[in-house]
Order: structure tokens, then sequence, then C-alpha cells
């Protein structure tokens, strides 16, 4: 059995999750594991899913989608409540860099940076 991974955000109701569920039906089950990775496993379409794909959510974006979503400003003032000093230069050396730079990989590699390796198959 060949194994076959998509990653997505949530099946929230959207056309990549109307997508994905019409290719998960042309796709034969006796051949393929598939196994479907959320970052938030939530949305309209996850009870569509069929029952012989694997559906697993990510343990880390919780910790970092209040760095994504909010302002720099939002994140700098959570990082001092928080009482995590050693984070706010390297957060701040980032975000103004790529700010400068033009460049958000920058921005994004630090904060994603955090993120376990998968040691899994």
């Amino acid at each position: 059995m060949k194994k076959v991974l998509f990653m997505l955000s949530s099946m929230n109701i959207g056309g990549v999750e109307k997508s994905l569920l019409s290719l998960l039906s042309a796709i034969p089950k006796d051949k393929y594991n598939v196994t479907i990775l959320l970052l938030e496993k939530k949305g309209g379409f996850l009870e569509y899913l069929p029952q012989w794909v694997k559906v697993e959510e990510t343990n880390w974006f919780q910790d970092i989608k209040p760095i994504l979503m909010d302002s720099p400003y939002e994140t700098i003032k959570s990082y001092i409540k928080k009482r995590k000093y050693h984070k706010i230069l390297g957060f701040s050396y980032s975000y103004f860099k790529s700010k400068k730079s033009n460049d958000r990989y920058i921005y994004y590699k630090n904060i994603l940076k955090s993120i376990p390796m998968n040691m899994k198959e």
C-alpha cells in the first residue's frame, strides 16, 4: 500500500476541501493508505470524509496560531505578560528585518522554528 498525506488548515467549507473530497472518492482505498493532517480538526466537511481515511490534528499549531494571527504588537505584549522575555528580541528582529528587506520568509522562519520535526514515516 502506498501512503498519501494531505495537509490542510481545516475542513471548513471551501473549494480546496470540496476538491479533496472529490479526489478521495476517486482514490482506490485498497491501494492507498490516506492520512489527512489538519492544523485544526474542525469544519463543515469533516463529517463527509470517508471512514477509511485517517484524520490527524497537529499538536503544535495552537502554540503558533496567536503569533500568526495577532499583530506583532500583540505578540510582544503576550510575551511580556507570559514573561517570555527571551523571545522578544528574536521575534522583533525577524519582524523588522523582514519588513525592511520585504522578505516574509525571515519572519516565518523564526516563527516556525519551534515546530517539532515529525519522526514518523
